[in-house]
């Protein structure tokens, strides 16, 4: 598993640096409720003292997909 080290950081905003986003596949997370190992998804809202988003950032190997807009 990647580290997310913080750059710097103010009252205001935090700035982080999660590497190289050709790396994104290096970080894993444990999911809370299955236990399983998830490679290639990072939640940034702790490494940014996020109080009013969560932002994440997840990789996905051809030929998987996610729908934006449901079809019809």
């Amino acid at each position: 598993m990647t580290k997310i080290s913080a750059i710097s950081d103010n009252k205001t905003y935090t700035a982080i640096n999660l590497g190289s986003l050709d790396g994104l596949a290096d970080h894993s997370l444990i999911h809370a409720v299955s236990g399983q190992e998830v490679k290639g998804k990072v939640f940034l809202k702790e490494a940014t003292k996020a109080t009013g988003t969560e932002i994440s950032l997840q990789t996905l190997a051809p030929p998987y997909r996610v729908a934006i807009f449901p079809y019809p």
